[in-house]
């Protein structure tokens, strides 16, 4: 363990630079995943005879999946909240007029 800018800095724990690009990653659809998927194939092959035989059979390949549009939506609210950008901030201003009574009084 090492100590960064007074934070504990550890191999095993991700910093907060490594979260961002992990969620830009998945935001711009450049991570995938891999998912298992069967296969099945068909053949058909006809006799002299005129019969028809189907063979069929299945095989598993590993295939490479980008994110789903959901995940692709969750990494960017997750950036927009860490970037403040769906807070509840109104901007503006009012202009109001200053009275004061009772000025008589105050002598």
């Amino acid at each position: 363990m090492a100590r960064e800018n007074d934070v504990i800095v550890s191999e095993t724990v991700a910093r907060e630079q490594e979260i961002l690009e992990a969620l830009t990653r998945v935001l711009r659809r450049e991570e995938t995943e891999d998912s298992v998927v069967k296969l099945r194939d068909e053949t058909r092959t006809t006799e002299e005879d005129g019969r028809t035989y189907v063979e069929r059979g299945e095989r598993v390949e590993v295939v490479k999946l980008r994110p789903k549009l959901s995940e692709v939506i969750r990494s960017a609210e997750l950036l927009g909240k860490y970037y403040g950008m769906f807070g509840e901030h109104l901007e503006g201003s009012i202009a109001l007029p200053l009275i004061i009574c009772g000025e008589d009084e105050l002598k």
